[in-house]
């Protein structure tokens, strides 16, 4: 399975679609949903933004440039959504992160947020 494949399993299992519903929204058929999940065939560019919309996500993460799977300018694009569709592992990550820079900021930032 490619990066591809496996991103467009995941959004459609996510948003609760069947190959052959989400075949329907992109006017084609199961049997290449099917081939595009099991790394067989690629869409083509028009099909891709298609598949974008769809889902609301970039194609820079349907195509494994980004693990951030928001589009700009969607509905979902706050920072709260962001944290809650990052794994616990990514959430402890980014926190002990903020964590060690607030550590290391100098005396007269601690104050600031």
């Amino acid at each position: 399975m490619t990066m591809f494949g496996g991103r467009l399993r995941l959004l459609r299992k996510a948003h609760k679609l069947t190959q052959e519903a989400l075949a329907h929204k992109l006017q084609t058929v199961k049997s290449t949903i099917s081939q595009y999940e099991n790394g067989v065939n690629e869409p083509d560019y028009r099909t891709l933004l298609k598949i974008s919309e769809v889902f609301q996500v970039s194609t820079d993460y349907l195509l494994g440039k980004t693990d951030i799977p928001l589009c700009h300018g969607s509905d979902f694009n706050s920072t709260d959504e962001v944290f809650k569709q990052l794994s616990e592992d990514e959430k402890a990550f980014l926190l002990g992160s903020l964590e060690i820079y607030r550590k290391s900021k100098p005396r007269w930032e601690k104050g600031s947020k």
